[in-house]
């Protein structure tokens, strides 16, 4: 069992101001560019996306999103068991 060592130098923090940029997110693991295409025609919306084949699998960028969005979209896509996903801001 390890134990947790205490640090007594005092942690810095810092953050780095970031110029106003798009939220996108990508969704992995589509078998095939007709799975994508059913995928998000059932969620019935108007986001934009594109899609790139990746080895074995097909990809899908989506956006711009907003933050809520963006969750909304990523519970979805979860629940119907596309695990593989990432942000990325342009």
């Amino acid at each position: 069992i390890k134990k947790n060592k205490i640090v007594n130098e005092p942690i810095s923090i810092g953050y780095e101001v970031i110029s106003l940029k798009n939220l996108f997110l990508i969704i992995s693991d589509f078998k095939s560019k007709e799975e994508l295409n059913i995928t998000m025609l059932e969620l019935d919306s108007t986001y934009n996306f594109s899609f790139q084949k990746k080895a074995d699998f097909f990809s899908a960028k989506i956006g711009p999103l907003s933050n809520k969005e963006a969750n909304k979209l990523v519970l979805t896509f979860i629940s119907k068991g596309y695990k593989n996903y990432e942000f990325i801001l342009e």
